[in-house]
């Protein structure tokens, strides 16, 4: 597992920036690598206030094409002009993602210097869409008013660290140190043979986050969501407007609750309040009543995942 593993909120409401809350969007940190997840209006606001370099973000996930998640995607795009961008952005969204970003700069007569990957999902499918060397992340279907998915994101192992008193019992060197953590039986000069468990510490377990954006009540989660160490959800509304979510296709803080309850998430954060709401302290007194390790999703607060 990374040394880092964080998540940063850079919006927390639904529909429109207000309260002090920007639209959803939301950098996931691995180690020096960045990962957006939705990209609401003023997204790039959040991103220059609370000091987060863009050029690092390697890829963006899109739950969906409602506005309040994808409308800060273009000024995103385009303002890769003026920071220089040479490396590769991936972006990953349902169905039309293409038509949309085409038709934008098209009209906009926009001009890249960089490569824009663009990977349209089979949302309604739970399935790997992304891995590199740090992480893989699934995406499974969420029930909303149009194509919606979800995203579970899972480290992978990294080199082991070596224990520091094998160098010198088995004269181990640089070389042989290098393979040994990354794996690899090595036999020495001395004709010992030392493997990754004989030489290294144990591997760091597994770190997972689940982002369930926009949705109602999630009937059956994957099995890799099950017990992982953060569940985002959204909770749009308190729980006396449950009959208005659902019409509305999105979920309150007790349904939030219950979800983690099920998939026996470590930690709960609740987010994408309706603009109704000033005051956030009543989603945590009734998610707490359900799932007692509940927090909320605050515009340009970090949490540490792993």
């Amino acid at each position: 597992m990374p040394n880092v593993f964080d998540l940063t909120i850079l919006g927390s409401n639904s529909s429109y920036p207000f309260h002090g809350r920007m639209c959803t969007s939301q950098i996931l940190r691995v180690d020096q690598n960045l990962y957006m997840i939705d990209c609401g209006e003023g997204t790039q606001i959040q991103l220059s206030k609370f000091s987060i370099q863009r050029n690092k973000i390697k890829a963006i996930f899109l739950s969906h094409f409602h506005g309040d998640h994808l409308y800060g995607l273009p000024g995103m795009i385009t303002s890769y002009m003026h920071f220089g961008r040479k490396e590769p952005l991936h972006i990953f969204g349902p169905v039309g993602l293409k038509k949309y970003l085409e038709t934008v700069f098209e009209v906009s007569n926009v001009y890249l210097q960089f490569e824009l990957i663009l990977i349209e999902t089979v949302w309604d499918v739970s399935g790997l869409i992304f891995e590199d060397q740090h992480l893989q992340v699934f995406n499974f279907p969420l029930d909303h008013r149009i194509p919606t998915q979800g995203f579970i994101f899972k480290t992978k192992e990294t080199n082991r660290n070596i224990i520091p008193e094998k160098i010198q019992e088995f004269g181990l060197t640089h070389q042989e140190i290098k393979e040994l953590k990354a794996g690899s039986t090595i036999v020495t000069s001395n004709g010992i043979t030392v493997t990754t468990e004989n030489a290294c510490f144990p591997p760091k377990p597994d770190c997972t986050y689940v982002f369930a954006s926009d949705t109602k009540p999630i009937s059956k989660f994957p099995e890799l969501a099950y017990d992982c160490n953060l569940l985002y959800h959204e909770a749009t509304y308190l729980a006396d407007l449950e009959t208005l979510a659902i019409e509305r296709g999105h979920s309150t803080s007790t349904h939030a609750a219950t979800a983690a309850k099920e998939i026996r998430a470590k930690k709960l954060m609740l987010g994408h309040f309706s603009s109704r709401y000033d005051n956030l302290n009543p989603f945590l007194a009734e998610s707490k009543l359900v799932f007692e390790n509940t927090i909320l999703a605050i515009d340009g607060e970090t949490h540490a995942i792993n």
